[in-house]
């Protein structure tokens, strides 16, 4: 509920929670609102990296014990923490209190590019790949073109293109973001410089995307990449409407996501197929309505062509995994339904979490009647629930302060050029507004 560049500031201001319990929590109400498969793309900009791999274990741990289908990514970065520039640039303009309060962030290391790879891939990979009969499967996530140097991108490059595994990398997700790639690649957009170093590819899908050229349009879909559209997430985060219209009409396969929480705080699939449908829509009595078949492939097929799942979920076919959601359809018709208007329309319109009866992945039954099958989800969610007030109540390392300081200092670093004149040197992708 507010810029993305101030959230990811505020994200330092709240208590620690236990890595597996948040995701067993998250993946049960998932699956109870009719999602079987995830893409977690674990962010990390600070940390002891030691920790990380306990940490993705635990929360891999989660889904398994869950029933959930999970495309897991630990993020990649390796530079610009705090703001669009380099880490020293922006300490250099805090005040002595505001420095004091983000030392302790300032101390964390950065893995170099390699080891990040190799603890955050390779091994992980190793672990974990195929493990829950098939259901979990590792894939790569440069997280965004200013977290992460060249030198990182291309080895990720190298890696996805040798083992041929999916990247997921959020692209131009604010009109800051697209500032900052001309000033990083002298004038290039960020999807220009991204096809300069040869990460466009089938292979890759750009999350959010919203600030987007008409050049940058023919890139993407010349070089077959995909691109994840968060509709709510972004107008939550003040980031603006991804040309989605135009990505289509180019034949750009396009995804929904909810970015983890999406317009409300849960985490529902079926809010953000509506809104999306919605905002598909032109206006003019002469346009013809955008079919909600439409919708469900960019929630089904166009979705698990970002994961290392394509081709085998997404549909109901010999040969694909049975991954299905089971749903009452008195509970969808109700008192009333008129059979001109089609399943498919009622379906989108309709449907909310009660509607789903029972949720299957890979053949399993993982969720029966509003109940996991799986795991004793109340006693999970009393548990994490008093662990994270027992943390609430702590601040061993100043959170709050530390949050209070980056928002203050980050709001002086974008309140000044080139940062306020985004609105000029992002116009021509925004012409869609007019």
């Amino acid at each position: 509920d507010g810029p993305l560049e101030f959230w990811i500031a505020r994200r330092f201001g709240a208590p620690t929670v236990d890595p597996y319990l948040d995701t067993l929590c998250a993946a049960t109400d998932m699956l109870a609102r009719g999602i079987t498969c995830v893409q977690h793309l674990q962010g990390r900009l600070f940390g002891d990296p030691d920790t990380f791999e306990a940490e993705d274990d635990r929360i891999l741990e989660a889904y398994r014990d869950a029933g959930m289908r999970v495309s897991y990514s630990r993020g990649l970065t390796d530079q610009c923490r705090f703001v669009y520039d380099a880490d020293d640039t922006f300490l250099a303009t805090l005040t002595p209190s505001e420095r004091e309060a983000v030392d302790h962030l300032v101390a964390q290391p950065v893995e170099p590019a390699g080891e990040q790879l190799t603890s955050s891939y390779h091994a992980l990979r190793g672990r974990w790949q195929g493990k829950a009969d098939g259901r979990i499967a590792v894939q790569l996530a440069p997280v965004n073109l200013h977290w992460c140097s060249d030198e990182l991108l291309l080895r990720a490059e190298d890696v996805s293109r040798a083992d041929n595994v999916p990247m997921h990398m959020h692209v131009v997700e604010t009109p800051y973001q697209a500032v900052y790639a001309q000033l990083r690649s002298g004038g290039k957009s960020a999807v220009g410089h991204l096809d300069a170093l040869g990460l466009l590819s089938p292979r890759l899908t750009m999350g959010h995307s919203v600030w987007l050229t008409s050049d940058d349009i023919r890139r993407v879909r010349r070089s077959g990449a995909c691109i994840c559209h968060n509709p709510g997430s972004n107008f939550r985060l003040m980031s603006g409407l991804a040309p989605v219209s135009r990505f289509r009409a180019e034949g750009i396969p396009v995804a929904i996501g909810i970015d983890e929480a999406g317009l409300s705080d849960r985490r529902d699939m079926m809010d953000e197929m509506r809104l999306a449908w919605a905002l598909l829509q032109s206006p003019g009595h002469g346009e013809t309505p955008v079919d909600g078949r439409e919708v469900l492939r960019m929630a089904l097929d166009d979705a698990a062509a970002t994961t290392p799942f394509g081709g085998t979920i997404g549909r109901i076919e010999p040969g694909y995994s049975a991954d299905l959601i089971l749903l009452s359809w008195d509970r969808i018709a109700g008192a009333y339904f008129d059979v001109a208007d089609g399943n498919v329309s009622a379906l989108l319109r309709r449907m909310v979490s009660s509607s789903v009866r029972t949720v299957l992945v890979a053949g399993r039954i993982v969720h029966d009647e509003g109940q996991s099958t799986m795991v004793d989800i109340a006693t999970a969610m009393d548990e994490l629930g008093q662990r994270t007030k027992a943390a609430a109540a702590l601040d061993p390392v100043g959170r709050v302060a530390t949050a209070a300081a980056l928002e203050s200092g980050m709001r002086r670093f974008y309140n000044r050029m080139p940062w306020i004149d985004w609105r000029s040197i992002t116009g021509e992708s925004a012409l869609w507004k007019r």
